[in-house]
């Protein structure tokens, strides 16, 4: 699960418009990174579940940091001389490190909280569930 940092200030200080862009922009810069079997969704506001079939769990939290670094370096052109440099949190959580039986609302849960804990820590940053 990836979430847009400070996304609310964005939308407070740029507006609606350039939050659509900023979204946009996000997107592009994760899909250059998947794969063609991996699947990008848009969950809320500002999240966003990536979902890596037949990747194992070093491979998930990888791909999950290959696609923040991608976010952080970009720039988004917002205006005649003016760019805005976004960043990205992550949470990772698969079904290799958990219990077979784990159901997809507990996997989004636990990926959730991945999540939270990368912003707690400073944003910017991929957290896997388990400490996988």
């Amino acid at each position: 699960m990836e979430d847009i940092d400070h996304f609310k200030g964005i939308n407070h200080e740029y507006g609606r418009i350039e939050v659509d862009n900023v979204i946009r922009h996000i997107v592009g810069c994760m899909r250059t990174k998947l794969r063609s079997t991996d699947r990008l969704a848009r969950y809320g506001g500002e999240e966003f579940v990536v979902i890596l079939p037949e990747t194992p769990p070093q491979g998930a939290i990888q791909a999950a940091e290959i696609i923040r670094r991608n976010i952080a370096k970009a720039s988004l052109e917002i205006g005649p001389d003016r760019s805005l440099k976004v960043t990205a949190s992550a949470g990772v959580a698969g079904y290799n490190v958990l219990p077979d039986d784990i159901g997809l609302e507990e996997l989004l849960r636990l990926a959730d909280d991945a999540l939270y804990k990368a912003k707690e820590a400073g944003r910017n940053r991929v957290v896997a569930a388990g400490g996988a």
